[in-house]
């Protein structure tokens, strides 16, 4: 194969990155896909309410779902869905 493998180089550039740096990085690119002003608020608004204080300062790779929706998957379901699928997208 020549290259090497894209997704492998792609985890080791991530082995010692912060969360939050994760997420701006990953916001910086995504927010611009968004057509609608409401939706890159809402994605800004959960990572930052509900992932970063939990999640902010960890590595990358010790992140856990369970980490950040524990605490308020019974309060407010809809939310950590949608925050789980933000952190999966930050985190692939």
């Amino acid at each position: 194969m020549l290259g090497g493998d894209p997704l492998a180089e792609k985890r080791k550039a991530r082995e010692g990155m912060r969360f939050a740096y994760a997420v701006d990085t990953h916001l910086t690119a995504k927010l611009s896909e968004f057509r609608n002003e409401k939706h890159r608020k809402q994605w800004r608004s959960t990572l930052g309410i509900y992932a970063a204080p939990i999640l902010g300062p960890k590595l990358v790779s010790d992140i856990t779902v369970q980490d950040v929706l524990e605490p308020i998957w019974k309060t407010k379901t809809e939310t950590a869905c949608r925050l789980r699928g933000r952190i999966e997208n930050v985190l692939s």
